[in-house]
Parts: structure tokens; sequence; C-alpha cells
């Protein structure tokens, strides 16, 4: 307060600053008799104040200052290599847009961000992958001086760990080999652009046969590069045994294949799918073989289309969920890989029956289905991984009608997905090629010359037809 009471004695008291009694005179100016003024008296102490009119508002300023950072303050990014690469590749996964989400990969690739920090060659090839990514689906396919260096460091720690006989067997060099195979492609321009690397995976596949990875998604991973169809028409390829021997299927009765008794499907068995390559290198010896596991894998493609057409019936594919989505892609992949293998031993069967009509009128239903299944499948796939289009390819080699061969070529210059490097084209030329020679040597032993292939059914042999996609300009002057 700006003044406050104070003394109420008299002036001689207070002037010698000693208690006055308050009577008039008082004993104090009685005994020394001296007047006695002023008793009684209010007075008031006054004190210069400086006033501000803006303390309170700056005293809040401040301690708005004070605390404003802990409200606001941003989200803390990973500092250390491995947790980036952790958090982007989660990141890739819980895209909402199937074109960017890379759960179509399998499982196993769930399982990535906790290898990384682990593994250094794992590490690089993953960050390589992502700068890859950056200009696949930002830049135009352009890649940068960043991400070109990525990649040669990338090269080098995977050539050396290739090349050592104890990493060569480790699920980090495998997972390593995996993301460098599919992100190769990017960096790279001219004939390398479409080598393939099946023949390295087997490798590391052979290498790893009786190593007991403990990690249920290594597992996956070693088992889903089982599937390619690579291994069926590729005769410089083999499996090792062991895994025959380690996912045999389960003893027990089979469930009958015309009832969807929600059962796995016999046709994707380890045990059918290894075993094909080898009964294919001889079909002469086979024929009984190839005829059952042809009529059986028939009967199963329609119990995976009405599971995929349940679930389509039910839902919206538009308005599916992550989860559906995954699931609904897995069934997608499974009834392509199916119609692969169908068509191949289609292919077979007519080889030793060129006369079969009924063979014949399914080879061109089952290649539509092809078509129409790869045409489906295409939208829920990420853009730039370069998957190879198995049942296309197959559905060639089972049937020349140009109809399909048409509808193959448009399938593939519409989809963004698919990709059909040189290498795959050779051997299924070559395959074809080999097919109809056994055709020829059965119509010429039947006596049946005039129903040889003529020369306007020669000819019209892809790849010239088909545009393979990825502005491969140099892929029609190839001598194939």
């Amino acid at each position: 307060m700006p003044g406050v009471p104070s003394y109420r004695g008299c002036d001689a008291c207070r002037k010698l600053r000693k208690k006055c009694d308050g009577s008039t005179p008082c004993s104090r100016c009685k005994r020394r008799n001296v007047p006695c003024q002023g008793t009684g008296t209010v007075r008031y102490k006054f004190k210069t104040q400086i006033q501000s009119p803006n303390v309170v508002g700056l005293r809040q300023q401040k301690m708005l200052w004070q605390y404003r950072p802990l409200i606001w303050m941003p989200i803390q990014t990973p500092t250390n290599g491995a947790s980036r690469l952790a958090t982007a590749f989660s990141s890739l996964m819980t895209a909402e847009d199937p074109k960017y989400n890379l759960n179509c990969f399998g499982d196993w690739f769930t399982g990535l961000p906790s290898r990384f920090g682990a593994d250094q060659v794992l590490d690089d090839v993953a960050d390589a992958f992502l700068e890859g990514l950056i200009g696949i689906w930002i830049h135009g396919g352009r890649q940068t001086v960043d991400a070109m260096t990525k990649y040669g460091r990338a090269l080098k720690s995977l050539r050396a760990a290739l090349y050592d006989p104890i990493t060569v067997k480790s699920p980090h060099t495998l997972c390593a080999t995996i993301l460098f195979t599919v992100s190769r492609n990017w960096f790279l321009n001219g004939s390398d652009y479409q080598v393939s690397h099946i023949e390295g995976i087997v490798h590391l596949l052979n290498a790893s046969a009786g190593e007991h990875w403990a990690e249920r998604l290594d597992t996956y991973m070693r088992i889903s590069m089982l599937y390619p169809t690579a291994t069926i028409i590729n005769n410089s390829v083999s499996i090792d045994s062991w895994y025959l021997k380690q996912h045999g299927p389960i003893f027990g009765p089979s469930q009958p294949p015309d009832q969807d008794h929600d059962q796995p499907i016999e046709s994707l068995t380890l045990s059918t799918i290894l075993n094909m390559p080898v009964f294919l290198s001889t079909p002469e010896n086979h024929l009984d073989w190839i005829k059952s596991s042809y009529e059986r894998l028939k009967i199963e493609i329609r119990l995976v289309h009405q599971r995929l057409n349940a679930m389509t019936e039910i839902n919206d594919p538009s308005a599916l969920k992550l989860d559906q989505l995954h699931e609904m892609v897995k069934l997608e992949s499974s009834c392509i890989f199916m119609l692969a293998y169908t068509l191949i031993l289609s292919a077979f069967l007519l080889a030793f029956d060129p006369e079969n009509i009924i063979l014949h009128r399914e080879s061109r239903e089952l290649a539509w289905d092809a078509v129409f299944t790869s045409s489906q499948t295409a939208p829920h796939l990420p853009v730039g991984m370069g998957f190879i289009p198995y049942a296309l390819f197959a559905a060639w080699l089972a049937t020349d009608d140009l109809d399909v061969v048409k509808a193959i070529r448009a399938t593939l210059v519409q989809s963004d997905v698919y990709f059909a490097d040189v290498k795959y084209v050779r051997m299924f030329r070559a395959l074809k090629q080999r097919l109809r020679s056994l055709r020829k040597t059965k119509l010429a032993a039947s006596s049946q010359i005039e129903l040889l292939l003529d020369e306007h059914t020669e000819q019209s042999m892809p790849p010239d037809m088909v545009d393979f996609g990825w502005d491969l300009s140099t892929i029609y002057a190839l001598e194939i």
C-alpha cells in the first residue's frame, strides 16, 4: 500500500524515538518540562513506488516460454542406422496404398526390422534398397549419386559374404540376397538389367541345407524361395534333397480334393513342387505322375478360386483392410503359382498326346484363367518390384492361340508391376521348342504329318509379340 499508520505519540518523543504514553502532556515531557504537542495525531509513511503495467504479462510469457517445449517438442527420430532402417521398413509394411505396401513378399518380410543392426551386409543392402525405392517411386526411375554409392557398397559387402563359408549359410545373407536381387534392376542399364539371379538364391538354399535355423520366419523365408517355377524349367539348378526330408508331408489320410474343408493344398506341398523338375527332366518315364498331378491341380485350383471369390464377395476389394488385403494377395499368389504348374504339366501332356482335343480345350481355358488372374492381381502389388509373370509365361508355353498371346501382351502393357527378364524368356522359349520337338516326333510316329505345326504358328512365338515393359527396348534385338 502507498501509506500505512505509523506513530501516534507526541512530536518530542517521536524525534527522540522514545515510547510515548499518549497522555496530555505525556509524563516524559512533564518531567523534562518541555512542550508536549502532536499527541494522538495520525501520521503516514510514504514510499516511492515504481509501477510497470506489463510485469504480470512478462511473468506469464516467461512461464509459457519455459513450459512450451515440453508441449510442442517434436517426435525424436532414430539417430543410428539400424533404427532408421527399421523405421523405414516398418512404414513400408503399413502403407494403406497397396502400390506402396511390401507385405506381398510374405510373412518373412515382416521380420526384417528386427534383423537390422545384427548383420552389416544386410544393413548395407537394405540401405541401398531404400534409396533405390526413392528413385523408382519419386524420381521416375532415376537414381541419385548417393543411391549408386550405397548400391556399390552393398554389392561389395554381399560379394564378400557369399565367398565366406560361414556367412554364406546365414539367414541374414539369404535375406540380403533376396533384397539385392529385387533392387539391382533399379540401378543397372543395358544387358545386365535383365539378368536373373535364381541360380544364386538356389546356391544359398543348398549351402544352408542341413542348417536348422531357430527363427520361424527364417524357415518360412527359405521355404518360400523354393516355389518359383524357374527351378522347374531350368535344368541347370537343383534343390538339395534335405528339404524334402525336413519339410515332408504330415502322415495321415488326405482330404477329398473336390470338397473344401479348409485343408492344405496338396499340390503346393514341397514334396510335389521339388519332385516336379526331377520328373519333368525325363517326362516319358513319369507320364502317370504328370497326369495325376495335373488332374489334382485342376481340382485344387477351383478350391483356391472359391476361397478367393468368397473373400471378394464379402468385402469390396477397394475397401479391404491391410490384413485382409494381405490374405487376398496370398490367395492370388497361390492361384498364380498353381496355374503356372498346371499349364506346364498340360504342355508336357500335349507334347505326348498332341491329338487330344480335351487337353487343347483345357489348356486354352487355363491360359485365359492365367491372364485374368494376373490382371486381377496386378493392382494389389507394389510398383517397381519386378514380379515375374509366371502364369503368363506358362500360358504362352501351353498354347499357341493368337488371342491368348495378344491378351498376354495387353496384360503386360497395362500393368506396371510385371517384369520379364531376358533369361526367363530364353528358358521358356527353349522349353517350348523342346515340347514342340516332342510333339512333332509323336505326330510323325503316328503318321499324322499333315497335323504338324505350320510356319505361321512357328513364327507366332513370343517374345517378339510381347512388350515386356520396363523400357526393355534391347529385348527385340536379342537372338533368343
